[in-house]
């Protein structure tokens, strides 16, 4: 069963950016969401926090602390058996506004080409289950301003191209 980000995989283009600056960002990112992870289910976190994070952590917990009301779920993973691929998603909130959002945790200061497809893909398989109102990436902050929310506008759309990406990479398997 493949993974929404690797189905998306083939469409980014990091070619301009050095492997060893690519591992060390990817690294940096998978540890900001696990302590953010750990943030959101209430838990403290133990170890030090790098200064290289601290900022998208702080960014994280001002937001979180502005915006939501109560945690629906963190880092789980969907699955649609039928079309063979799943997602994981960071975190279901319910914000104080009464919805309920799908938020990505991005630290890259630039939007990435494929995240509505991944947005689109990810609230896909949450709403096989779940209720969820919006759908949008958390862009946290390096200095740890509070983080930005890009809300999914377009999700039809995105969920066609997502899909497309699918049928290809079932084509090309």
């Amino acid at each position: 069963m493949r993974r929404v980000t690797e189905i998306l995989a083939p469409y980014q283009n990091f070619s301009g950016i050095p492997p060893d600056v690519l591992l060390h960002a990817s690294e940096r990112g998978t540890l900001v969401h696990r302590i953010c992870a750990t943030h959101a289910k209430g838990l403290p976190w133990l170890l030090d926090i790098s200064s290289e994070c601290q900022g998208y952590v702080d960014s994280f917990k001002d937001w979180f602390k502005n915006m939501a009301q109560s945690v629906v779920l963190v880092e789980r993973r969907f699955f649609d058996k039928d079309l063979e691929f799943s997602g994981q998603i960071d975190l279901l909130v319910r914000l104080k506004s009464g919805k309920v959002a799908l938020i990505d945790l991005k630290t890259p200061a630039a939007i990435g080409k494929t995240w509505r497809m991944q947005l689109a893909a990810y609230a896909y398989l949450a709403r096989k289950e779940r209720t969820v109102d919006q759908v949008g990436s958390l862009r946290l902050s390096k200095d740890g301003a509070v983080g930005k929310v890009d809300w999914l506008d377009e999700e039809g759309r995105d969920l066609a191209a997502f899909m497309n990406a699918l049928s290809l990479a079932n084509y090309l398997a």
